[in-house]
């Protein structure tokens, strides 16, 4: 799930497996990406690079997904570091304090 808010872009990941998944995504764009885990209360920046795939600039995020797990992405263009509000405002999910 993808949703904007102001200058900040969210992306919401959930593994219903039972398997980890430790692979990549590719969001569209140059973003500047940070993986914030509501289930340990850990932001952390992932390995990512730029690449072009027909003919765009994405952003290619390694993810580690433990199964049964789920995490966001949070990127803000304007530079400043967004907090939780967005996450908040933009997903209903209880227990994101």
């Amino acid at each position: 799930i993808h949703k904007r808010h102001g200058s900040t872009d969210v992306y919401y990941f959930s593994n219903t497996t039972d398997k980890n998944y430790d692979k990549f995504v590719l969001l569209r764009g140059a973003l500047k990406p940070e993986i914030w885990d509501p289930h340990r209360v850990t932001v952390e920046t992932p390995d990512y690079k730029y690449v072009r795939w027909r003919g765009e600039i994405y952003t290619r995020v390694s993810l580690n997904l433990r199964n049964s797990a789920s995490v966001f992405i949070i990127s803000d263009s304007s530079g400043v570091r967004p907090d939780l509000t967005a996450a908040r405002e933009l997903f209903d999910v209880p227990g994101l304090d």
